[in-house]
């Protein structure tokens, strides 16, 4: 009899166990947006000290424009192709509903640094004039582990790509 209680406790006990488990996770779930959508606000806001300091308007966050980047970055990533013209030939444009004038910054580099990415298209006057174009209100900033690649004798290093949308 102590055995058959023993196997009904362990019956209820182990999917009770895991039940409480993956409850436990989804609770953690929300943690894990929010500190990735404070990360990607942190990202915007450097790139409106510098709007600012030049005189210009702060970029509001977007969520079709969010939603875009990812797309892009994600793209990016699973084609191995870094350009602005996407694998069916379009341009990023494509995935935004009409209106604006839309610009995209692209970005690889070594460090997943917004501030360098930023300091790297600041010094590009074509991306410059993306960033600081007077006439965007809405803008979008993401970043995705890319690849690793050898880097001469310098060994293996892990790429990002950067992707930046503002309309």
């Amino acid at each position: 009899m102590r055995q058959v209680v023993f196997l009904l406790f362990l019956w209820v006990a182990i999917p009770f166990s895991a039940y409480l488990l993956n409850m436990q996770q989804l609770a953690a779930s929300p943690q894990v947006l929010a500190a990735e959508d404070s990360r990607d606000i942190t990202q915007l806001e450097q790139i409106n000290q510098t709007r600012v300091s030049e005189g210009l308007s702060e970029l509001h966050s977007d969520e079709e424009l969010q939603r875009v980047t990812a797309i892009r970055a994600q793209e990016i990533v699973s084609s191995k192709r870094y350009q602005h013209e996407r694998a069916d030939g379009s341009i990023f444009t494509a995935l935004l509903t009409p209106g604006g004038n839309p610009c995209e910054n692209l970005q690889l580099q070594t460090s997943p640094s917004i501030t360098q990415a930023v300091q790297a298209w600041l010094n590009s006057p074509a991306h410059k004039a993306c960033l600081l174009s007077s006439g965007v209100r809405e803008a979008a900033l993401h970043v995705e582990f890319f690849d690793r690649i050898q880097m001469g004798n310098d060994g293996q290093h892990d790429v990002y790509v950067f992707v930046y949308i503002a309309r």
